[in-house]
Order: C-alpha cells, then structure tokens, then sequence
C-alpha cells in the first residue's frame, strides 16, 4: 500500500514537472516570436484606441494637478497607517 502511494506521488510530480517543463519552453519560444515581431503593436492598447474614437487624450495621460492631489492622498493615508499600527 505504501509503495503504491509513492509511485503514485512520483509519477503526479513527473507530471506536474514535465507539464510546467513545456510551459516554460512554450513561453520562451512565444516570446522569441514576439521579439522578433519587435516595433509592430500586435493589439493596440483599449485606453488608446477608445481615446481616438472619441478624438480626446488618452486617459494615461495625467495633469499635474492630478498628481499632485494623489500624491497629497498618498501621504495621508501612510500618516494614517502608520498611526494605527
């Protein structure tokens, strides 16, 4: 019984190993593609693309007063933070 829980354990871990195994080499030869596909967008950014739908700025595109008012929010909520612990 027990030798039957090990060849069992060894051969989900065989397979788990050799399954993760091909993921890696599947995602290095994925990416390999992509390199040398470099400089051409293959699927343009949602944000950008509605953003030129609707002929406006993309919303990436932040006012400094906006980062400002982040940053003032940023620190407010570490002051606080670190009051309650």
């Amino acid at each position: 019984m027990i030798i039957e829980g090990l060849n069992l354990a060894l051969f989900g871990m065989g397979a788990v190993f050799i399954f993760l195994a091909l993921l890696i080499l599947v995602t290095k030869f994925m990416s390999f593609l992509l390199k040398e596909s470099e400089g051409t967008e293959l699927v343009p950014s949602t944000a950008h693309t509605s953003a030129i739908k609707q002929n406006r700025p993309s919303p990436s595109v932040a006012k400094q007063q906006d980062v400002d008012d982040i940053k003032i929010v940023l620190a407010a909520a570490i002051t606080e933070f670190k009051n309650r612990h």
